[in-house]
């Protein structure tokens, strides 16, 4: 059977959520009463269009990931983008007292969301979101969520070098620990001529350290030379952590021309 156009209409909003939705979700996307909502994904439900999968918590999942596909595909330009930033506020409003939000979800609709405004709160929940799978070790999540929102900075236009000098950062580290070398060190070097323009001496210390933990063994690299050098410089006599393990650094890279004339001392 056709599902009647209500249903559809429920199903194509759900599609926007993700293979799986809540109830609570969709209740407050446009305020439909819950008695409609459930009637709508019984019918869906019959259709075998989805499937209950914690009906204890409201949990639904499509049957399959075309059926899904098909429906969000419907959604084009500025409905999918008003969509998505009603999803995210509704996921605000279910999860803001919990102490572990959903902030991949929600960095996924905020993202979505950023040309209507949201790209404040796609970075922030991005940044979240990587931050929590760091912690899990999933480091190519990591940095795919820091890509992402550095896209979200880029596109919104706001020139704010500060902050992208910060997810640059983090984005390298965790590129490096993902083992994406090359782009990591591309990554630390962005992050270098940044900090080298707003005069951050603490961050361009961190990206020369980036820079110095992706030399190869072996081998003495004169441009990590140069920016541990500029590094040292910038930040003075001053004893500091920095300074330690930029010394740490250049000593890894001298001892391949000279162990014992500069190295031993460093």
């Amino acid at each position: 059977d056709r599902l009647s156009e209500d249903a559809n209409e429920v199903l194509t909003m759900a599609a926007a959520v993700g293979r799986e939705f809540e109830l609570d979700v969709l209740e407050r996307l446009d305020g439909v009463p819950r008695d409609e909502l459930m009637a709508a994904l019984e019918q869906a439900v019959e259709g075998q269009l989805v499937s209950e999968a914690d009906r204890s918590q409201g949990r639904y999942s499509f049957s399959h990931a075309l059926v899904r596909e098909t429906l969000y595909e419907e959604l084009t330009g500025g409905r999918r983008v008003e969509i998505h930033r009603r999803i995210g506020q509704a996921l605000e409003q279910l999860h803001g007292s919990d102490p572990d939000p959903p902030v991949a979800e929600l960095a996924r609709h905020f993202i979505e969301a950023a040309p209507a405004g949201q790209a404040d709160k796609a970075i922030r929940y991005a940044e979240q979101a990587a931050r929590r799978a760091a912690a899990q070790l999933a480091h190519e999540d990591a940095a795919g969520h820091y890509e992402r929102a550095l896209e979200v900075l880029d596109l919104s236009g706001a020139r704010d070098p500060e902050r992208r000098l910060a997810l640059l950062l983090e984005l390298g580290e965790a590129q490096r620990r993902a083992g994406r070398f090359v782009p990591s060190r591309e990554t630390f070097e962005g992050a270098a001529a940044i900090a080298r323009e707003l005069a951050d001496t603490e961050s361009f210390a961190r990206a020369a350290l980036g820079v110095s933990a992706l030399s190869e063994v072996g081998k003495l690299d004169k441009a990590i030379v140069a920016l541990i050098e500029e590094s040292l410089a910038a930040l003075g006599d001053e004893d500091s952590v920095l300074r330690v393990e930029l010394l740490g650094g250049l000593a890894q890279e001298v001892v391949w021309r000279d162990p014992q004339g500069e190295a031993a001392p460093l």
